[in-house]
């Protein structure tokens, strides 16, 4: 077929053709040419690096959030139904209870007397407060309390409360609370809480009944118990300032000053024999270590040289990647002819493989001598290296050893100097036995006066008293429940929300520029912006949507543009458009690229190579037959199958009837061949390929054009499957040109500009 440049032009806007898949594109047939629509339904924003995962591996907070609102329907009732479990959960396993309340009163204590300027700190009260919190529930008092007796003369243990319990001290001791009350800080304000009302407070008085007497017969013995402490203290100071006094005595005498030399001296001996006896060690080690690289050395040929460490050495050998790369290429026509024939004959394919194989042998036992040589030069080279530093060590050791001796020795003679004199175990600086002497004089002073000062204390002052004691209550208290209750359906809201935004984020579908560029590698050569979303109850305004087509004619054209770019430096004419699976918008992204090139004075050749699912011929409005399936096969010719469109400068080829013959014909030369002979009558071609995960179509295809390009929709494709998408072609060979996203944010930055974009096309 010689395409024409008088085929009709379109007179809608711009030539942009749309898609039928309702899943990418709505909007006309190109009948009207009037616009086109990509319809991605997702969020409208597209991340960049500060959105993508952290450097640990952990999700951010920007892609946790993508995947709420990917999710946020199934999040929300996962989080409800949580915190309704876990509220009902709280009000069943936690029922309200009747609340006791007593107080005690903890004095400030700002009488006169000697504790004014030892207790009456602040500080010092809220210490003494806090340990009276801690006594009226600590399990002596408890005890104390269950064996008293009520008014009526029953033993607190009998009441039913204590008995329902099997360990009354366990469960008390847990459930009395003792807090501050902000406008009275000198009140202590006791809560406990039971199901029975007519017993807790009875219950509770009991308690600080126990909690005053144990107070009152502490502070009775008080005084006596820090009297008995202080002497003791007195008597343990003058003893061992007695016994500081004779060891200084004896220091400051004839002598005395050297017998901390003399035990300083033994130590550092010890310590110089256990250097010395390391250090001969470390010798033997490294003398052993020379002996055994001098071996070596000397008989360099005894070093064998493996198979596998001869074929790593030949990867670095252009003849032998050449072969390898034959060989493997060789295998997989014969898997393929395996697969794909009903009675398959690879005899002479075996043939050639095995004439490969014997050339890549031969190659190999040629080059053994040359790769052994340098190896084992490699090899003696390391092991001189080490020789170097295991000599290098041994004679530091020496070195090493000869200062240790004669460090020994000169110790040696000191020790002998002053052996006579007694080693026994004695303070060794008299420095600090005087600084010693001096505290525990001191000590002694002090501690004389706390215990005249304690004597002449006759008060007897209880700082702590019952202010008020607990009544029956008459109403449970929910509070507490309640507070119990919205904490954990919070907690349990948020900690599902989380769990399902983070299983969703655990997909890795593309949200952000960075999930393409540093985290698949691969270049994103363009964005296509999604279609604007009408808020509930309303539709899309027509200037919205008209700004919105003008901005995807530039998405469109700036893709163009490199495309043009890189034909013009390496060659690109014909370009492969696929995507890793299906519904990732590539048939809607190959129609835009080859009516935007139509749009550029380009003679375009559209492509639906799609065989299996071929959606082109709906787009254009033409008959699927005859298409690319008939060509291939040899029933119809090239001029047969191309059509001309609606679209200046745009022809197009279907996919045909697809069938096991046609996908079996993407194997042989004459794809190849088709394509070169469509080069001379087009100035670019743009392939619609099938999907390259689910069927090989596309990998075969891939193999005889100049680049691929990546369609990727935002918030639906995912980056594993990309990645062996991408794997997979690398393997036969592909060049990849990059990947285009589709259903990002408005990329021209603003409303002004959108409208600026606008006027621009429409002048």
């Amino acid at each position: 077929m010689n395409p024409q440049d008088s085929t009709p032009k379109s007179n809608g806007h711009h030539g942009m053709v749309s898609a039928p898949n309702g899943s990418l594109a709505q909007g006309h047939t190109v009948d009207g040419l009037r616009n086109s629509v990509f319809v991605p339904v997702m969020p409208q924003n597209f991340g960049d690096a500060n959105g993508s995962s952290s450097k640990d591996g952990s999700p951010s907070v920007a892609v946790l959030w993508q995947a709420f609102r990917r999710r946020w329907v199934a999040a929300v009732v996962a989080g409800v139904l949580g915190a309704v479990a876990v509220i009902l959960l709280v009000l069943f396993v936690f029922p309200a209870q009747y609340p006791a309340i007593g107080k005690i009163r903890v004095k400030f204590q700002k009488d006169a007397g000697f504790f004014v300027q030892n207790q009456s700190a602040f500080g010092d009260f809220q210490v003494f407060k806090a340990f009276q919190m801690d006594l009226v529930k600590s399990p002596h008092v408890i005890q104390r309390a269950l064996n008293a007796q009520t008014q009526d003369g029953r033993p607190i243990r009998d009441l039913a409360i204590v008995r329902e319990s099997s360990d009354p001290i366990g469960w008390l001791k847990n459930a009395i609370r003792a807090d501050n009350i902000n406008l009275a800080p000198e009140t202590v304000r006791v809560t406990l809480s039971a199901d029975r009302n007519d017993e807790v407070a009875v219950l509770l008085n009991a308690i600080l009944d126990a909690y005053y007497d144990e107070n009152r017969e502490r502070e009775e013995q008080k005084f006596k118990g820090q009297l008995d402490d202080l002497s003791e203290k007195l008597r343990i100071t003058t003893n061992d300032l007695a016994l500081k006094r004779r060891l200084l005595a004896e220091r400051e005498g004839p002598g005395g000053k050297y017998r901390a030399d003399f035990d300083l001296l033994l130590e550092d001996l010890k310590g110089r024999e256990k250097d010395l006896a390391q250090t001969n060690l470390e010798q033997i080690r490294s003398k052993t270590e020379v002996s055994f690289l001098q071996k070596q050395i000397q008989s360099p040929g005894d070093m064998q040289v493996s198979d596998a460490d001869l074929d790593d050495a030949l990867r670095n050998d252009l003849r032998a990647q050449s072969l390898l790369k034959d060989i493997n290429r060789k295998n997989a026509e014969i898997d393929l002819y395996l697969r794909n024939s009903v009675n398959p004959d690879v005899g002479t394919l075996e043939a050639d493989r095995r004439l490969m194989m014997d050339q890549y042998k031969r190659l190999r036992d040629s080059l053994r001598p040359e790769i052994e040589r340098k190896m084992r030069s490699k090899h003696v080279a390391e092991l001189n290296t080490r020789l170097f530093d295991a000599k290098t060590r041994v004679a530091t050791l020496e070195q090493q050893e000869i200062a240790i001796k004669d460090r020994m020795v000169s110790l040696r003679e000191k020790v002998r100097a002053i052996a006579p004199l007694d080693s026994g175990n004695i303070p060794i600086d008299v420095a600090t036995l005087k600084d010693q002497t001096e505290n525990l004089s001191k000590q002694q002073i002090k501690l004389n006066d706390t215990i005249a000062g304690l004597k002449n204390e006759v008060r007897n002052n209880l700082r702590v008293s019952i202010e008020e004691r607990a009544v029956e209550p008459s109403q449970r208290d929910v509070s507490k429940q309640i507070k119990l209750a919205g904490a954990g359906g919070v907690g349990m809201f948020g900690l599902l929300v989380l769990i399902v935004s983070f299983m969703e984020s655990r997909t890795r579908r593309i949200s952000f520029s960075s999930d393409i560029n540093e985290g698949l590698g691969l270049n994103v050569i363009g964005t296509v912006p999604a279609m604007p979303k009408a808020s509930p109850g309303s539709k899309v305004r027509p200037k919205q949507m008209e700004m919105w087509e003008a901005q995807l004619t530039e998405s469109i054209d700036t893709i163009r543009t490199q495309m043009l770019h890189a034909s013009r430096n390496d060659a690109t004419r014909v370009v492969l458009v696929s995507s890793a699976i299906p519904g990732e918008g590539k048939s809607s992204l190959a129609s835009q690229l080859a009516a935007s090139l139509a749009r550029a004075w380009r003679k375009v050749l559209l492509i639906d190579g799609d065989l299996r699912n071929p959606s082109a011929h709906r787009l254009f409005e033409m008959p699927r037959e005859p298409g690319l399936s008939e060509v291939l096969r040899g029933e119809a010719t090239a001029a047969d199958a191309i059509r001309s469109t609606a679209l200046s400068r745009l022809w197009m080829m279907p996919a045909g009837h697809g069938d096991a013959h046609a996908v079996q014909a993407l194997a042989q030369d004459n794809v190849r061949t088709l394509l070169e002979q469509l080069k001379q009558q087009y100035d670019f071609i743009v392939i619609d390929s099938a999907p390259i995960l689910p069927v090989n179509d596309t990998l075969l295809l891939a193999q005889n054009v100049d680049s691929v390009v990546f369609s990727i929709m935002r918030n639906v494709s995912r980056a594993p499957q990309i990645q062996e998408a991408r794997r997979r072609l690398e393997n036969v060979g592909a060049r990849t040109m990059g990947a285009v996203v589709l259903g990002v944010q408005n990329e021209f930055g603003s409303e002004a500009y959108g409208e600026y974009t606008l006027f621009a096309q429409k002048a």
